[in-house]
């Protein structure tokens, strides 16, 4: 009997041992690849060749363990030769793989066709286990829109449930496509553009479709609908955040402000409601009704710092800054310092310093060790007019973050205030060694020119001007260059000036010209005058400088070209006086004498420096008798001047009436100029009076040494008398003056 018995166990034993290909079956549903592979290499060629679709499924499956899921390419190459086995002969293995491969390579035409192609022919179990191992790959190779592909072709023919459709645009959104999602929704749902009463998972995913889509005015209908329908519901706050989300995106600020205040009035004592309240109300540029709705919820909890926080910005905003500042000293009190810096910008158009200050040295009692609130309190005593006691917190501020920079300027600028210069230097001069700053210099150049150290600023300045030429900068280069004296650097700095972009006047051109004429450049000086006319061509005093500049350097025909330019002023003594020297200056001696004969200027030339320019014409032109009665009207009005009595003298002399002229000459008022001197010799010569003569030269070049031309009249004299030896001396003199004119020669 117990030989039976054993017999019957192992005939059991047999029968149920599986065969290979059950247990490889069983291990590619598991995925059990590593022991599957051992399995297989276990089984002989034969039986493998018998049953060869079978184990060429099996090698593919395990290809698939061992392929790249980046490399679509593979997936493909793979997809086509399950595609193959699957054609000859169907299985429900060959479209698991089919399946789990369409998704990796990630070509949605591709999958389209073929899914159109498999789907039909699969009966509906097969179809159901299709279409979730598709999903489940989809998901897993982040291809979701494949999955809704297969199931938008499994549900051809028929109508899909809402819970289906929905499902199905979850996964056209989640592969970016709410559009094709829409479309789904729409072919799918009766009346899809509007809220299903009873199906809130598919008004949740429609809006959240239509935002994806950018279409936030539509959504905010459709949560509109949707809160009609779900009033009073709990599900009414969340449809309302939505509806505020969307309505603010769509930019109808005005229908979510309404919206929300008929939430806000149903939950009147909701902190959290009234705050977002006050917010949709602020983007809707309602400030009045955002700053009552965050009143009533800091009455509900006054202790509640952030939201008095926002209701004191909401004060900024709709300005109210008195009430805001209000706020913000109540938050300070209660230990929130981050509102000082508000307190602060507040008080400038407030002037409330003793709050701003109380609440300032309340909070640094509380926290001495506070850096940021030494400095601000420093600040604000800056504000009050409390200098001194601001200058002492600066310096313990500095004594602790010696690396401010702003600090340091700050200070300076305090110190200048108080006058304390020394110091300020010192804070600038630091500052400018952690950080050269063009501005801090600036300061530095200035506070040095208070300090009188005009040398030091000066180069600050000169410095600057040549970095950052500003007029204002360039201006200040000036001003420190004629403190110094220095006017080479007076005229660089003015030439600057010139150049700057600064709107010119008048008078910058005729002070660079006197600059350059100072320097002895003859050229610039004219150069600068001429643009000035060309700038200004009606400034007479200009044009007159001009001439007399082109005169000094012998231009006289130009000079008369510039004067006869004068738009205006053509009957001033200066103008009359000027263009009858240049007529005769310029050989046009004719003209001067019809000018002089003028019927309208007759009356102008009575003026005495005019009535000499008029005689000296009329001395040119030979009419002696016009010209001396012309001097002589108006010697009673100029006794004590040399100048007519000589020109009387010289026009005497040329009638023959030498005894007139010395009797003139000996009337005539002190020679005190050379000029003077050097024209009585040459009259006291011509007369036969060569001592009185020699007598006017020793005094012409004693009082001008460097004179070449007195010399030159006296070695003349001296010559004229015989005295070689002297003569040869007053000309090596002036020869000598003309080579060195500025050589001192002595007694």
């Amino acid at each position: 009997m117990l030989g039976g018995a054993l017999a019957v166990a192992v005939g059991a034993a047999i029968i149920a041992k599986p065969s290979p290909e059950k247990l490889l079956h069983r291990m590619i549903l598991d995925e059990q690849r590593d022991r599957a592979q051992s399995v297989l290499d276990k089984i002989p060629e034969a039986r493998q060749t018998r049953r060869e679709t079978f184990y060429d499924i099996v090698r593919l499956w395990l290809i698939r363990g061992t392929m790249d899921m980046n490399k679509p390419e593979e997936a493909a190459r793979l997809f086509e030769r399950v595609r193959t086995l699957w054609n000859k002969k169907p299985d429900e293995i060959l479209e698991r793989e089919l399946a789990i491969l369409l998704p990796m390579i990630g070509d949605e035409s591709l999958a389209e066709k073929q899914l159109g192609e498999i789907i039909p022919s699969l009966d509906k179990r097969r179809e159901k286990i299709f279409i979730r191992t598709l999903q489940d790959a989809a998901l897993s190779a982040k291809n979701p829109g494949v999955a809704a592909l297969g199931r938008e072709i499994a549900a051809q023919g028929t109508s899909m449930t809402i819970p289906e459709a929905v499902e199905t645009a979850e996964l056209w959104n989640w592969a970016g496509r709410p559009d094709k999602a829409l479309a789904l929704l729409d072919l799918q749902v009766k009346d899809a553009a509007r809220p299903q009463p009873k199906n809130d998972d598919y008004n949740r995913v429609r809006v959240q479709l239509l935002r994806a889509s950018n279409d936030n005015f539509q959504a905010f209908d459709f949560l509109v609908a949707w809160r009609r329908m779900r009033t009073g519901t709990p599900e009414e706050k969340e449809i309302v955040g939505h509806l505020v989300d969307a309505g603010l995106a769509a930019q109808r600020q005005e229908e979510v402000s309404r919206e929300f205040q008929s939430w806000a009035d149903e939950h009147p004592d909701d902190l959290q409601t009234l705050s977002k309240l006050a917010d949709i109300c602020a983007a809707a540029l309602h400030m009045d009704e955002a700053v009552a709705a965050l009143r009533k919820a800091v009455t509900l909890e006054p202790g509640n710092l952030p939201l008095r926080k926002k209701l004191a910005n909401f004060l900024e905003w709709d300005n109210h800054p008195a009430e805001a500042f209000r706020e913000y000293a109540h938050i300070a009190a209660e230990g929130d310092l981050s509102v000082l810096p508000r307190m602060l910008s507040l008080n400038t158009g407030l002037y409330e310093d003793a709050v701003l200050l109380q609440s300032l040295e309340s909070a640094f009692l509380k926290h001495p060790k506070d850096i940021i609130l030494l400095k601000t309190l420093a600040q604000a005593m800056v504000k009050a007019g409390r200098y001194t006691d601001a200058e002492a917190r600066l310096r313990d501020y500095l004594s602790a973050v010696p690396t401010d920079i702003a600090a340091w300027v700050e200070h300076a600028q305090l110190c200048r205030v108080m006058e304390l210069f020394p110091e300020a230097e010192k804070s600038l001069l630091r500052a400018l060694k952690l950080r050269p700053n063009t501005s801090t210099e600036l300061s530095l150049a200035e506070v040095e020119y208070y300090l009188g150290e005009y040398r030091k600023s000066f180069q600050h300045f000169k410095s600057l001007a040549a970095k950052v030429p500003s007029p204002a900068l360039i201006t200040a280069y000036v001003g420190a260059a004629e403190a110094l004296g220095d006017l080479e650097d007076w005229v660089a700095a003015r030439e600057m000036l010139m150049v700057s972009g600064v709107k010119l006047i008048p008078q910058d051109y005729q002070r660079l010209a006197y600059g350059h004429a100072q320097l002895g450049d003859r050229t610039k000086h004219i150069r600068v005058l001429e643009s000035g006319i060309r700038a200004f061509p009606e400034h007479s005093d200009m044009r007159i400088q001009l001439v007399w500049a082109l005169v000094a350097s012998g231009k006289h025909s130009q000079a008369l070209t510039v004067l006869d330019g004068e738009p205006h002023n053509r009957t001033g003594q200066t103008w009359l006086g000027l263009r009858l020297r240049l007529l005769l200056l310029t050989n046009r001696h004719q003209e001067a004498l019809t000018m002089i004969r003028d019927p309208i200027l007759r009356p102008l030339l009575e003026e005495p420096s005019l009535a000499m320019e008029a005689a000296r014409v009329c001395l040119k032109t030979g009419h002696l008798d016009e010209a001396a009665a012309r001097i002589r009207s108006i010697l009673p009005s100029l006794r004590e001047d040399p100048e007519p009595h000589l020109l009387l003298a010289d026009i005497l002399l040329r009638q023959g009436q030498t005894q007139a002229v010395l009797a003139l000459l000996s009337q005539a008022p002190p020679l005190t100029t050379p000029e003077h001197l050097a024209e009585a010799a040459r009259l006291y010569t011509s007369a036969g009076r060569p001592r009185n003569a020699e007598s006017c030269l020793r005094r012409a070049v004693a009082q001008a040494p460097h004179d070449y031309r007195a010399w030159g009249a006296y070695g003349d004299l001296l010559l004229n008398r015989g005295q070689k030896p002297a003569a040869r001396e007053a000309y090596r003199l002036a020869i000598d003056k003309i080579r060195n004119p500025q050589q001192s020669v002595g007694n």
